[in-house]
């Protein structure tokens, strides 16, 4: 194997987490933090404001359970710590993922922390936790329809200590393992609204559909449907109110927020919540293999022009962040080869974000990404003032490119290669090629050797443009290595 050292990564989560309000200097933060230990504690109904119990290690995590609900739905919860190499072994707990909302309106709930010590259980009083009254109102929601009834949960809003910076930022590079160490997650799309009964039902109108119709040609090729064809076989027009169902549900902000995906994707189970509908893991990757087949998702994506990602902050702190670490060893203005190995990284080399099967992505990418107004202003291009893209070519990049970089960090390695890396790569890993891989690993070096062998620990896999041939790694890239992983 031949190893790359990591020169650095973006901290993608952490970095949107924070929004940019993260005090640069420690001693500010320890200020700020003693002064949050030392500010009001009551609440404001007077009452007794909740206060965090310190974690004590980076390896424990809150843990929250709803204990009861009162008839006007104020919300009682029971908060326990919980080691996180134990999670597996212990009583499982869901973790939600949603979309906060407007934080100026704030609801109470009753919070307690409860603490076992052997087999003694001690349960201090319950008092008053200010939360944004969505995310009070989602809670009772999810109760009421018994999602998270006589569950333990994982929510950030409150296993979170908001108010401390140094908890936080610790926690938050643990996001990723705790979807993970989940036994299931819960999106939490939205409320159910008017049309919810109807998208429901056309979801299964198309499930049938697509299932009765030929899959593939006589040559084994998959059949590619138009979009005539597609409202044809479902007796359905452009303007039906069906289509309009469908698209106020898949295109919800939560959908939009790409950089959550990794929450969807990390769970061993997941389930997607419009108030009492629901969509399992098995039934969403079905919209992937519809979308293959007749781009069913630019249809609903035509239909809502708010959801071009382009006008998304995230999406261009993004980019922004990716071009000026690049920079630093590619200084501009960029070569076409470069420049194309940057993109194609950006996209994994690919089209299809859901599929084994390699779709390489069209050249016209290039010229998407140049269009931005972050390109434009990040001089790589001398010629990017003339690169159009249409709005249709412009989703169709971003989905792709924003979907990896909800859970890859851009890298630069020793040699000056640029990929895409698990947004937890720290500076010394490596990157290392095993013949016949689909991708390049990700590996840690753990300082030990065994039979004579160097031991790593697999941190994930990546892309680096210029390693991959294919959908499969190069095997002649140099000399090979035998080490051990754990």
């Amino acid at each position: 194997m031949e190893p790359n050292h990591a020169v650095s990564a973006n901290r993608l989560m952490e970095e949107e987490y924070f929004e940019g309000h993260e005090p640069s200097d420690p001693d500010q933060r320890l200020q700020e933090n003693a002064a949050e230990s030392c500010r009001q504690t009551t609440s404001i109904d007077g009452t007794a404001r909740f206060r965090y119990k310190p974690l004590g290690s980076e390896k424990t995590i809150r843990l929250l359970k709803i204990t009861r609900i009162s008839q006007s739905d104020s919300l009682h919860c029971t908060m326990i710590h919980m080691d996180r190499y134990n999670l597996l072994h212990g009583p499982g707990f869901i973790a939600l993922s949603y979309r906060w909302g407007d934080e100026s309106i704030i609801g109470t709930m009753q919070l307690r922390n409860v603490f076992v010590h052997g087999t003694t259980e001690i349960a201090e009083d319950y008092e008053t936790k200010e939360l944004p009254q969505s995310t009070l109102d989602m809670l009772v929601e999810l109760y009421k329809t018994e999602r998270i009834t006589d569950r333990w949960f994982w929510i950030d809003v409150l296993c979170l200590n908001q108010a401390d910076i140094l908890e936080k930022s610790a926690q938050v590079r643990l996001m990723g393992s705790i979807f993970e160490l989940a036994s299931e997650a819960l999106v939490y799309v939205g409320p159910q609204i008017e049309s919810t009964a109807l998208a429901m039902e056309f979801w299964e109108k198309l499930r049938v559909t697509f299932a009765e119709l030929p899959q593939v040609d006589a040559d084994g090729k998959i059949l590619y449907l138009s979009y005539e064809e597609i409202l044809r076989y479902t007796d359905t027009t452009w303007a039906s109110p069906e289509w309009q169902a469908l698209q106020q549900h898949l295109t919800r902000p939560w959908f939009r927020r790409l950089w959550v995906m990794q929450e969807a994707v990390l769970p061993r189970s997941v389930t997607y919540v419009w108030g009492r509908f629901a969509l399992t893991a098995h039934d969403m990757p079905l919209f992937a293999y519809w979308d293959m087949r007749s781009n069913l998702g630019m249809m609903l994506y035509q239909h809502d022009s708010s959801c071009w990602f382009s006008d998304d902050p995230y999406t261009t702190w993004y980019f922004r962040n990716a071009l000026e670490l690049v920079k630093t060893r590619h200084p501009p203005p960029w070569s076409a080869s470069f420049y194309a190995s940057f993109w194609r990284t950006l996209t994994f080399n690919t089209s299809d974000v859901a599929s084994d099967v390699a779709q390489f992505p069209p050249a016209e990418y290039g010229d998407t990404l140049a269009s931005l107004d972050v390109v434009k202003e990040s001089g790589i291009l001398a010629n990017s003032s003339t690169r159009v893209s249409t709005s249709v070519q412009k989703q169709r990049f971003l989905t792709t490119a924003m979907a990896f970089g909800s859970w890859h960090a851009v890298c630069v390695t020793a040699s000056g290669l640029v990929g895409l890396v698990p947004r937890y790569t720290t500076v010394g890993d490596v990157v290392a090629v095993c013949p016949g891989a689909r991708a390049p690993f990700v590996l840690r070096s753990t300082g030990n050797e065994r039979d004579g062998k160097k031991v790593f620990q697999f941190v994930g896999t990546g892309y680096v443009h210029e390693l991959n041939e294919g959908i499969h790694v190069a095997a002649s890239k140099g000399e090979l290595e035998s080490i051990v992983l754990r």
